[in-house]
């Protein structure tokens, strides 16, 4: 299933990152996602939002999706109860 979602925070330069996204694959300790337009790095913490649900993460390893401008990222969650997203 594809779910909307919003990534917000400040990159490892300070730049703000504010981005609707979607999930490509989810766990429950970290998700992909696609549809990003900000090159971002190991380590940036930001923040995901699902509705009114908002858990930090930290970003991980981008790849560009073929043929757009758009990358693929994956994230970790951080320090959520249980250490897992949602929960």
């Amino acid at each position: 299933m594809v779910l909307p979602v919003r990534i917000s925070g400040k990159d490892s330069a300070n730049n703000p990152v504010n981005e609707l996204a979607h999930t490509l694959d989810i766990t429950p300790n970290g998700a992909r996602l696609g549809a990003i337009r900000h090159v971002l790095k190991i380590g940036d913490k930001l923040t995901l939002q699902y509705r009114q649900r908002q858990d930090p993460v930290q970003g991980g390893l981008g790849q560009t999706d073929e043929g757009t401008s758009e990358y693929q990222v994956g994230l970790e969650g951080l320090s959520t109860s249980r250490g897992k997203l949602g929960a």
